[in-house]
């Protein structure tokens, strides 16, 4: 019993290594909540709150900006994995892409921008699923 559980903590201080060194895009794993009226999303994130303790940020106007591959949202998607959250928000804002991750709250909270700067919400899931797949 007690060599099952050390086994268990191995491999749950392994996992986020696994994901740290990951060779791939972490967004294959998230896909967009499939809601498309940005007013009823953002009314949504009223009951989560930020779990990301410093916001990320892209600017596309920085020299050697690269939003080509995916790999720039990797620290969007770890800091989801490492506060357990709910999803992982995006916002732009004047040609720079913020991103956090939030979790539910009993309560009401203001989302950190205003609705017109919500750009897209992600959960876990199937990005792009076969049309064959059921």
């Amino acid at each position: 019993m007690f060599l099952a559980v050390k086994v268990f903590l191995v491999c749950l201080a392994i996992q986020p290594m696994a994901l740290t060194d990951s060779k791939e895009p972490l967004y294959k794993a998230f896909a967009t909540v499939a809601q498309t009226n940005q007013t009823i999303v953002y009314n949504n994130l009223k009951a989560y709150a930020s779990a990301t303790n410093n916001l990320f940020e892209y600017d596309a106007k920085l020299p050697g900006a690269n939003f080509k591959n995916f790999y720039w949202m990797n620290p969007c998607y770890l800091d989801y994995y490492a506060s357990n959250a709910t999803y992982v928000v995006f916002w732009l804002k004047d040609r720079v892409v913020y991103c956090e991750s939030v979790k539910k709250v009993y309560g009401s909270v203001e989302p950190r921008f205003p609705a017109q700067y919500l750009m897209r919400v992600e959960r876990v899931g199937i990005r792009c699923p076969n049309a064959t797949s059921t």
